[in-house]
């Protein structure tokens, strides 16, 4: 199952490279990947972020590439001056065509190995930099052999995890859509997991049941019972 362009346009904006189709995606990453990544990828499929699992790994790192450009102007933003928002963290706007191609695409499957948002891990790593007087953004080689800031990252992570409910933005994770899937079994033993670690966990279920839409009624059931269930209905005012 990959996620139509429409879908990834709708969850995550008009991204370059988001409507490049799955033969050219195919083409790119033959053409300009080395053999011995491209091979990465099957290992990481289980371990990459949700909404990562649905895509084509070359779409997945032209995503990573404009992940990257945002957190890039939030370090100029920081750093040097307001009136750089706007600069990208490469020239052009295809990451494929840039010297750093290969560096992008390890950037991702370091990440991915993590099972981390890109959004996230790439603020979070820009925001270490500055945090220690960097006065220019750490370049993706940079960033994906830190291991330092690595550690801190997914320490970050873990306590995002904690605090906040993490729901996947694309439409294969939603209950019409269920049908057994691998990554949508994965997703919803997930968040079942992130739930059951909330003191009380009736107000996320009510979130993922019924506001987002990415958890089945009978899944929480089989969990939590009907007792806990039963609140999660009056909660819904179902």
């Amino acid at each position: 199952m990959i996620a139509s362009h429409l879908e990834l346009e709708a969850a995550f904006g008009p991204f370059y490279g988001f409507n490049i189709s799955f033969d050219s995606s195919e083409r790119l990453a033959i053409g300009y990947i080395d053999r011995a990544l491209l091979k990465l990828e099957a290992d990481l499929y289980e371990r990459k972020w949700f909404d990562y699992r649905v895509m084509h790994p070359t779409i997945a790192t032209y995503l990573l590439a404009q992940a990257y450009n945002d957190a890039y102007r939030q370090f100029m933003r920081m750093a040097v001056d307001v009136g750089r928002e706007h600069m990208n963290g490469f020239k052009g706007r295809d990451f494929m065509q840039t010297r750093e191609y290969a560096s992008f695409w390890r950037l991702r499957q370091m990440i991915d190995e993590h099972g981390i948002r890109y959004d996230f891990f790439l603020l979070t790593a820009m925001n270490w930099y500055f945090r220690r007087n960097f006065r220019q953004p750490p370049r993706p080689q940079h960033i994906y052999s830190n291991s330092e800031m690595l550690v801190d990252v997914t320490s970050a992570w873990v306590v995002e995890l904690r605090n906040k409910l993490q729901f996947t933005k694309l439409p294969a994770y939603r209950t019409e859509n269920f049908t057994g899937a691998t990554h949508q079994s994965a997703y919803e033993r997930f968040l079942l997991e992130q739930i059951g670690e909330r003191r009380n966990p009736a107000f996320g279920l009510y979130s993922a049941v019924y506001r987002e839409r990415t958890l089945r009624f009978e899944a929480a059931l089989a969990k939590f019972g009907r007792p806990i269930m039963a609140e999660v209905l009056d909660i819904a005012g179902v």
